[in-house]
């Protein structure tokens, strides 16, 4: 039977109200004062919580503020039981998450009443919750748009297989696949039509593999298949099954197309001990055959990674970036689905080459990572967004919060809190104003450290965001242990999803786990009004994406609070 404590100093009514209850077959606690009360809830978790609100040491608001904090006992039902019956005290018991509230005296039917509706209502709650977590965990192992399995399942699987491979001298193969020209498919005649050619994709390469291969879908048109062979010649032959079922022409909704793709090979161990860096070795492979004209096979070598994305002579002129002022943070509104208003904005940094002109953050990131100077730009784009946030608050403009993304490289540096403390002590700002957001991958390294780390990030005065939710590598369980304030759901989940059940779904599962976990929650990459008006049907908190504006300059971003641009809610 469920668990109630009842947290009352008069003795007499105390005892009353166990006694009725336990006859019902509840198992009763009992606390004469707050402190004792808060202490029980603490360390039995009851089901519920019955206290008055005059106590001798803390008002029953005070209890419930505390229990309210916690997130051990956020969520247990709490009953006030009271002399008190002004509209004042019940507005704010209600204004702190209290359930219900008995004035005294009450007859027997309405105590009994209350719990037994708190109860039922806790217990559909639990059960709807249960079922959007569970729906939450398959979809951190699988891809929303083709059904097939993605990164983290791809890594249990080689883990699994990687065990015994060399005990049994079996080859493991890793081929990764992307699509020629693929972006003109998306440019050309749209991303609903792009998606319908990736899960034909989907479909093809499942055609060629034996049962027991698994077939993934890591990022855009790119899939990766994980082959166990007794000889590794036959991965090729698979390889070239592969390319030629891609190659066969599709039509889809009565556009023919001719597709052709370009594949990888890296294999286990030579090329690689782990699945992250057989990817990555694969890719490069893959991206060397598509540079070649694409609709053929590269088996990775070693000369390869020096002659990706012409890194050498990049190297040298990214280090020159930041000394020679050619970055530059673009900012993308965050609008509030409560009113339209901008509330916020993401800094995003890009590069504009003197000679090349603008470099794509997802080539000079990277070999910003490799090459130990991630620190020093993470360290530039929050100082300048603090100082652009302090002239716009100069300005008198409409007050936002900025948020900036940390790399996992600088959150695991042992000085960030201090760097943070150093950069905004630069700056009279206060941190209250700054959010900054994380990715999975910053946590998964060592948990318990990061946790301490976003305490203390949060102490400052600092939000702290989890970034692109739903494409990283832990489970949903696993990140409940962070200290967060709010979750951005990934743009594949968004993208499309008026005609895709299974992201109807996940989002609407995500957003009442994030209600569950008192999340504020951001959807990332809004482009259509249906997207829109599905997101403020279920309680989003706020929006971004190109809808309303892509990444803009921050002089572009100033105008835009000056003349209270805002997007307009029917």
């Amino acid at each position: 039977m469920p668990k109630i404590l009842i947290i009352e100093d008069e003795a007499a009514l105390r005892l009353n109200v166990i006694e009725l209850l336990e006859a019902d077959g509840f198992q009763m606690l009992e606390a004469d004062n707050a402190r004792r009360g808060i202490e029980q809830t603490l360390q039995c978790e009851p089901d519920l919580v019955i206290c008055d609100v005059s106590l001798p040491d803390l008002d029953g608001f005070c209890v419930l503020e505390t229990l309210r904090r916690d997130p051990r006992t956020f969520n247990i039902p709490f009953i006030f039981l009271t002399a008190r019956s002004s509209r004042g005290d019940q507005r704010r018991g209600m204004d702190l998450g209290a359930d219900d509230y008995i004035t005294k005296p009450f007859t027997t039917e309405e105590l009994r009443s209350a719990i037994w509706s708190r109860l039922k209502r806790r217990k559909q709650y639990e059960t709807e919750l249960n079922k959007a977590k569970r729906l939450l965990e398959a979809t951190l192992y699988s891809d929303s748009l083709t059904g097939l399995p993605n990164r983290l399942s791809l890594q249990d699987q080689f883990q699994a297989l990687s065990q015994g491979a060399i005990a049994q001298n079996h080859q493991l193969v890793i081929l990764s696949i992307g699509l020629d020209r693929f972006n003109r498919i998306n440019e050309s005649l749209g991303y609903r039509i792009g998606d319908k050619v990736l899960q034909h994709v989907a479909h093809s390469l499942r055609t060629c593999l034996n049962p027991q291969d698994t077939l993934a879908r890591i990022t855009g048109d790119q899939f990766v298949v994980l082959l166990d062979r007794e000889d590794a010649t036959e991965a090729l032959a698979v390889a070239h099954e592969c390319i030629k079922a891609l190659g066969v022409p599709v039509n889809i909704e009565h556009n023919r197309l001719q597709l052709s793709s370009s594949l990888g090979i890296a294999h286990y161990p030579k090329d690689g001990k782990d699945i992250e860096t057989l990817i990555k070795r694969a890719s490069i492979a893959m991206n060397r055959a598509k540079r070649e004209s694409g609709n053929q096979i590269s088996v990775y070598n070693l000369d390869q990674d020096r002659e990706t994305i012409d890194r050498l002579s990049l190297e040298p002129d990214l280090r020159r970036a930041l000394q020679h002022q050619e970055f530059r943070v673009y900012y993308q509104p965050r609008i509030s689905l409560k009113n339209g208003q901008i509330i916020g904005a993401e800094a995003l940094l890009r590069w504009f080459h003197p000679e090349r002109g603008p470099i794509s953050p997802s080539i000079f990131i990277p070999l910003a990572e490799e090459i130990d100077l991630i620190g020093d730009i993470d360290d530039w784009v929050l100082q300048q967004a603090c100082l652009d946030l302090h002239h716009w608050q100069r300005k008198e403009l409409p007050l936002i919060k900025i948020s900036v993304n940390l790399s996992a490289t600088q959150f695991n540096r042992s000085d960030l809190v201090g760097n943070i403390l150093n950069i905004l002590n630069k700056v009279p700002l206060s941190p209250d104003w700054i959010e900054l957001e994380i990715t999975e991958t910053s946590l998964v390294k060592n948990p318990a450290i990061a946790a301490e780390i976003l305490r203390s990030i949060q102490d400052l005065g600092i939000r702290i965001a989890l970034d692109d939710f739903g494409t990283g590598f832990s489970s949903l369980a696993y990140l409940q242990q962070f200290p967060l304030d709010i979750l951005k759901i990934d743009q594949s989940f968004i993208r499309g999803m008026e005609n895709n059940d299974r992201n109807q779904a996940i989002v609407r599962a995500t957003l009442r786990m994030a209600k569950e976990l008192r999340l504020e929650v951001v959807a990332e990459g809004v482009e259509k009004e249906s997207e829109l008006n599905f997101l403020r049907e279920h309680y989003c908190d706020a929006i971004q994406g190109y809808l309303f504006s892509p990444p803009v300059p921050a002089s572009d971003f100033q105008a835009m609070l000056h003349n209270k641009h805002h997007l307009p809610l029917t």
